[in-house]
This record gives C-alpha cells, sequence and structure tokens, in this order.
C-alpha cells in the first residue's frame, strides 16, 4: 500500500526496544544495529487533508519512524552510540567527500581540490 503522510506524527505505544540492522540510501554502504520501539501509533494527515490515525508494529513501524527521523533531519546513525560513530567516521568522511559510490541515482559533495 502507498499513501502520502503530511505532518505524520508517532506515539510509542510499546516503550521495549528491539535493535536491528538499518540501512539508509543516504549512506551508501553502511548499516548498524539500531534500537527502535516494535509498536507506535501513527496520526498523519493526507493529501486530502483527510485526517488518519494507525497502529503499527514490528518492521513496518521500524520503516516509518526512519523515515519520520528524516523529516526531523536525524539519520539512524543519530541513535547509534558515539564510540560507533567514530569506529565508522572513515566511512562517513568518505561519503561525504564523494569517495565512496553507489550504484543508483545520487548527488555527491564536490571534490575538494
Amino acid at each position: 500500500r502507498r499513501f502520502t503522510l503530511i505532518n505524520p506524527e508517532v506515539e510509542v505505544l510499546d516503550g521495549d526496544t528491539v535493535t536491528r540492522a538499518e540501512g539508509c540510501l543516504s549512506l551508501p554502504g553502511l548499516s548498524e544495529n539500531v534500537p527502535r520501539v516494535e509498536h507506535i501509533r501513527l496520526r498523519w494527515v493526507d493529501e486530502n487533508f483527510q485526517p488518519h490515525e494507525e497502529e503499527i508494529s514490528g518492521f513496518l513501524a521500524r520503516i516509518v519512524q526512519h523515515e519520520c527521523d528524516h523529516l526531523e533531519g536525524k539519520l539512524y546513525i543519530d541513535h547509534i552510540s558515539m564510540i560507533r560513530r567514530q569506529l565508522i567516521k572513515s566511512k562517513l568522511n568518505g561519503i561525504l567527500t564523494g569517495r565512496v559510490r553507489c550504484d543508483y541515482p545520487a548527488k555527491y559533495a564536490p571534490r575538494k581540490k
């Protein structure tokens, strides 16, 4: 199913978190174990400005949280420990400088001269 989420709001229904590997097209070639809650309530308005509300569990709840993070300017690496971020710093710098390429269309940072 496909739908448009305008102003989505996520409410945590179950405080227990499950840690699973997560990746993102924004960070090609990386994945990290990210803790997220497994059960949420999502409220949103659709493209016709009709309000909706739905309880979501499991993998779809993880996806919704991941995408809502993007709307708030967050990436999944914002949910990992500082130690893990330090360990992947060189990979992140490779993405930032355009040394890492991916096999899907992407705009790369300008190369430093």
